[in-house]
């Protein structure tokens, strides 16, 4: 029996507000958005290195940030859905309930990092749990989560890992409660989190790898992340600090965005990245057990301009869950590329995305532009541009000696970094990035094709 997406929705909302308060207490909520006075987004194509400049920054002192990307927020609220037509979102007005339902999610889930080593002397436990069963809700939307039955196994499993361990070590901890949890959720399965796949099987030696979609619905994409026991934000926090946020898709949505923090200074870090590693690195996406985003079933039997199904050469004729389900942002007119080659859809997805980001002077915005190449390439270049953007986010240039720049984490993931790897794919990827559209772009990031061999 099909699920409906609205109740799971629903479902999910009515545990969100047992655990955080109804309506009601909404009113006593000391945080909103409109508070915020200072706002960095980290903008880019999807597959560009986002998520690990948006790990490295979060870390730094003046910073706060969500666990993640927003997506699963607007989701839960009904602003984005399996149902849209793209990622554009409709302004909201800030005294509508929608506003203060989106405004607590993204502020609740907004941390401080610590930079020091976490004990159990640091951690609120108490809080640490509500977290913790707030965002295994939406990463297992399908899955009933019974609140106190969750609150005893992660409070045991918590207190099973300060016993064996001085410090938190984020990935064990996550094993052990994912092992303690599948006992009352067995739904529950580890390779959809951004763990060490060795690590994994470790814990899990009989559990398959599979490659299909997690579950029917989903509200955040996989590999889900691993959230940590930090500080959260106060009042003072949202007038003096930064907010950081990432998300590709908000590429589509700066109106909503600026509607979103009325009172915010809001700049804009353009994240580049080649367009034959970023359409190799959309292609790997797509392949992957991770970055499904929206279930179309519905969306295309509803509309009768549509076909019926996805038919994307060399995904939806390879796997049977690729007729319906899509991967990653869903640009304006992505509808076009139904019936396409997976190359061209993560092209499309790549120009799209980018193009829509060298319009933002329309917007008032601030914008510094910063390639992902640079971001890995060696510690003096690394050092370069992270000066270059502590002086746009009005940082101390000091800062830079925690960042730890010569050694660089491996976040979402779904290889080890390898140089040119998009050659594997080299005679169909230049098929795809010869064309006029893709060739202008690249241009006006500064990827000359004279220079390919340099990508």
């Amino acid at each position: 029996m099909e699920i409906s997406y609205q109740k799971i929705i629903s479902e999910v909302q009515r545990y969100r507000h047992f655990i955080l308060g109804n309506d009601e207490s909404l009113k006593d909520y000391p945080h909103s958005l409109k508070d915020v006075g200072k706002v960095v987004i980290i903008a880019s194509s999807s597959r560009s290195g986002s998520s690990l400049l948006y790990h490295m920054l979060k870390q730094l002192p003046g910073i706060y940030a969500p666990s993640g990307e927003t997506v699963p927020f607007l989701k839960i609220n009904n602003l984005l859905t399996d149902m849209s037509d793209s990622e554009i979102i409709h302004p909201l007005k800030t005294d509508d309930l929608t506003y203060a339902h989106l405004s607590r999610d993204i502020l609740q889930d907004c941390l401080i990092w610590n930079s020091e080593p976490i004990g159990l002397h640091n951690i609120c436990i108490d809080e640490y749990v509500r977290n913790l069963a707030l965002r295994f809700a939406i990463q297992w939307p399908c899955i009933g989560f019974d609140f106190p039955e969750f609150s005893c196994i992660a409070l045991r499993v918590i207190e099973q890992h300060f016993a064996e361990y001085t410090y938190f070590k984020i990935e064990e901890f996550y094993l052990t409660l994912i092992q303690e949890l599948r006992h009352a959720y067995p739904g529950i399965n580890p390779y959809y989190y951004d763990i060490n796949e060795f690590k994994i099987r470790t814990f899990f030696p009989e559990m398959p790898m599979l490659l299909n979609p997690p579950d029917s619905i989903i509200i955040e994409e996989p590999r889900f992340i691993l959230i940590y026991p930090h500080k959260h934000i106060s009042q003072i926090d949202l007038k003096e600090k930064t907010l950081l946020i990432k998300d590709p898709g908000n590429s589509y949505r700066m109106k909503f965005i600026k509607d979103l923090f009325p009172a915010a200074q809001i700049k804009v870090i353009h994240l580049t990245r080649n367009p034959a590693a970023s359409i190799n690195g959309l292609i790997d996406g797509w392949l992957h057990r991770g970055f499904y985003s929206a279930n179309l079933k519905e969306y295309l039997e509803q509309d009768q301009s549509l076909p019926p199904r996805l038919r994307i050469k060399g995904y939806s004729d390879r796997y049977e869950w690729g007729q319906w389900w899509w991967n990653f942002d869903r640009p304006p007119s992505w509808e076009q590329y139904i019936e396409s080659t997976l190359e061209e859809v993560c092209a499309f997805q790549w120009s799209a995305n980018n193009n829509q980001l060298m319009t933002m002077s329309q917007y008032g915005l601030k914008m510094c532009r910063v390639n992902f190449e640079d971001i890995i390439g060696n510690v003096q270049t690394r050092k370069n541009v992270f000066l270059k953007l502590l002086e746009f986010m009005q940082l101390d240039s000091q800062l830079i000696t925690p960042l730890n720049l010569d050694n660089l984490p491996l976040i979402q993931s779904t290889a080890k970094p390898i140089g040119a790897r998009w050659k594997r794919r080299e005679s169909s990827i230049l098929d795809v990035i010869n064309g006029p559209e893709i060739m202008e772009t690249s241009h006006q990031l500064g990827y000359h094709y004279e220079k390919i061999g340099e990508w």
